[in-house]
């Protein structure tokens, strides 16, 4: 089973064009730093055609923080209630991770989850075996951005994609498990 949030879940999250033109990277110091130093000139590009105005990075700091002409605002470690409240007012979440195992990623589950359209810097791999595809429930890098980018059609569809397996239905899908297990016996 996919993952959920680790940072909370919205139930309605609120539209794409209602939200600051902002991008949010959050997760571990070594997986923000791939982006930065990895893949810069893909973040810079996506902000650029995005009109995202500002880059938010939560985390543990980064020594020698690489950024382009955006401001990066950093905000440290914070309460996953924080990181929620940041999330719900954000457009674009960027994560480095592969294609493949998107489905395994908490920070992936945590942009859908709040209805954020998440943006994968690392180069397409194979199609992933939960049925996430680039295009429709992420941005791949590989994206052109001619013209409008549907951003709030993927946030919607990486949030109906995520609703199918939030935390209360994981929830349900362990305790059916444990009760065919335990009628078993």
């Amino acid at each position: 089973m996919p993952v959920f949030s680790n940072v909370g879940e919205l139930d309605k999250p609120k539209r794409i064009a209602l939200r600051a033109p902002r991008v949010v990277i959050f997760g571990g110091r070594s997986l923000r730093a791939s982006i930065y130093e990895m893949h810069l000139r893909t973040l810079m590009d996506a902000c650029e055609r995005l009109k995202i105005q500002e880059i938010v990075d939560v985390g543990p700091p980064i020594d020698q923080l690489r950024t382009g002409p955006l401001p990066v605002v950093r905000r440290g470690v914070l309460e996953p209630s924080q990181i929620s409240e940041l999330l719900s007012d954000a457009q674009l979440g960027v994560l480095s991770y592969p294609a493949a195992y998107l489905a395994k990623s908490t920070i992936f589950a945590a942009y859908a989850a709040h209805g954020v359209a998440p943006l994968l810097v690392d180069p397409l791999s194979h199609e992933n075996e939960d049925g996430l595809a680039g295009g429709r429930e992420y941005i791949s890098a590989q994206a052109r951005f001619d013209g409008e980018c549907p951003l709030s059609a993927v946030a919607q569809a990486a949030h109906s994609w995520y609703s199918n397996h939030n935390l209360a239905r994981s929830v349900e899908s362990y305790v059916a498990l444990l009760m065919n297990s335990a009628l078993r016996q």
